[in-house]
């Protein structure tokens, strides 16, 4: 019976296999490649243990956010622009693997809440909500909300991270930094693209710098100046870990990371960038290894360490100098002109907006000053976060994104002192993350432009939270400190003294 058995389930095998081979046949090299992932991932969640499973969902959550491992339904395909297909933030209804992992994930966790954090993106996508009032596209709403839903269940499933799974996330996280820098330089030195479209990379984008076009880095994330979000958002997390954690492999591998991040960042030529990571890798280094500077061993690693980053910083001179100081193409001076026109509408809706994910629409409709068109006839969004957020949801909505950044920010300035140091590291080096993210967004309009970016700022915002779940069970599980009983406390000097000599 059991012989029969196999025979059967093998022909059952054998004519499956040749039916999905007839199919195959007849699909597009990206579907070839997204069938053929989706049956190696079957096979290795059968033969996979428990750990290996828990390995493989925590892969796909993290490298879900730099890997295009999504479908959309209802494209809202309105302009062929830059950043993506539609001017804004969601076109349609995004699911990926990334979301899936994070339900899995969430579904084993012991979700516990850390509301300080969790508060501000409700109360964002209530005022998201709110702007369907004024809102010429209600769909383009709804689209943006089941993205905010999905990225708070992100930030859920990473701030339920258990000590194992967090330490597990970091290494991926740099190993996905490593892999992206990697491909960035080998963008910018080649200027072309490595055939990765089924992995999210898009055509390489030549500007004009100098009076000649420039290839600038997109790795498989989709655009330089959305390329550079991910890098000096992460860095800080990543030179945070290089500094706390002990052992060489794993200071190896972030080591590696910060590298890589570095090198990627240049080649992606975005001058916020450049603005933003130095800015707050700097605080970062002197919070973790100020201290250690008086000592001799650690000053001399230290003189090393700055004759390599000055090296570096020569040969890299000649292509920032470029960017910085070079003529443009009226990139820099067009910030200006669109600034003003968003404020000329935000003075038309103040309190709700024109509606969450409207604005690329409802642009060049209210602009008042008749700058929205600066760069032709195409929906456009102003370079800049903050007045980005405010034209689409208001004043009551800026007030609950700003919150949603401030929130993660003070949790990471309590847990700079944490005695507990993956905790600290967390707090410091995530937190700095998400301000060089704001420094960068005063002259771009931010990861509201992107699903892999908007992801990562809500894990890391996440990891946060479960650095903070770490640090209060750490100070819970400590020993109290003991105290002299009323006993001891009423003991005089002279009782003292008469007990010295009696044991002399």
């Amino acid at each position: 019976m059991k012989k029969r058995t196999k025979k059967l389930l093998g022909l059952c095998a054998g004519l499956t296999a040749a039916a999905l081979a007839v199919t195959m046949a007849t699909m597009s090299g990206k579907g070839q490649i997204a069938v053929t992932a989706m049956l190696a991932a079957g096979a290795t969640w059968i033969l996979a243990g428990r750990r290996g499973r828990q390995l493989a969902v925590l892969t796909v959550f993290i490298f879900g956010m730099s890997l295009k491992m999504n479908k959309t339904f209802f494209l809202e395909d309105v302009s062929q622009w830059q950043y993506v297909p539609f001017a804004g933030g969601a076109a349609g209804i995004t699911i990926g693997l990334n979301d899936v992992a994070a339900l899995l994930l969430l579904w084993r966790a012991r979700k516990r809440p850390v509301w300080l954090l969790i508060s501000g993106p409700l109360l964002f996508m209530a005022a998201g909500f709110a702007s369907l009032h004024s809102a010429g596209d209600h769909a383009l709403v709804g689209f943006e909300l089941w993205r905010q839903a999905l990225l708070l269940i992100s930030m859920l499933a990473a701030m339920n991270l258990s000590e194992a799974q967090i330490r597990m996330a970091l290494r991926l996280l740099a190993a996905s930094i490593v892999l992206q820098g990697v491909i960035a330089c080998i963008q910018f030195t080649t200027g072309a693209d490595l055939g990765l479209g089924f992995l999210g990379e898009q055509a390489i984008v030549e500007e004009p710098i100098n009076f000649a076009y420039q290839a600038r880095a997109v790795g498989t994330i989709g655009h330089p100046n959305i390329l550079a979000y991910f890098f000096e958002i992460s860095l800080p997390l990543m030179l945070a870990m290089l500094l706390t954690v002990r052992g060489t492999r794993e200071r190896l591998i972030y080591l590696a990371a910060t590298g890589a991040g570095l090198a990627g960042v240049l080649a992606t030529l975005s001058r916020a960038g450049w603005i933003a990571v130095p800015l707050t890798m700097l605080p970062v280094f002197l919070h973790f290894y100020g201290r250690r500077l008086w000592q001799l061993r650690s000053t001399v690693v230290g003189i090393g360490g700055l004759v390599l980053a000055s090296a570096a910083l020569a040969l890299a001179w000649p292509t920032i100098s470029e960017r910085l100081f070079s003529d443009d193409a009226g990139s820099a001076d067009s910030r200006a002109p669109l600034n003003q026109a968003a404020l000329s509408v935000i003075e038309q809706f103040p309190l709700l907006g024109v509606g969450l994910n409207n604005l690329g629409n409802a642009f060049p409709l209210y602009d008042t000053t008749h700058n929205a068109r600066v760069f032709g006839p195409i929906n456009h969004v102003v370079h800049n976060l903050y007045l980005y957020v405010m034209a689409e949801v208001g004043i009551l909505g800026f007030a609950a994104f700003i919150w949603s950044f401030a929130a993660a920010l003070v949790i990471g300035w309590w847990l700079r002192r944490s005695p507990d140091p993956l905790a600290r590291a967390i707090g410091v080096g995530g937190a700095a993350g998400l301000v060089a993210h704001l420094i960068h967004g005063m002259f771009d309009p931010g990861f509201r432009l992107s699903l892999d970016v908007s992801t990562l700022i809500a894990v890391q915002t996440g990891l946060i939270g479960a650095a903070w779940l770490r640090h209060r069970s750490t100070l819970a599980a400590a020993p109290a400190p003991q105290t002299a009983s009323r006993e001891q406390s009423r003991i005089t000097p002279r009782a003292l003294s008469q007990v010295r000599t009696y044991r002399s």
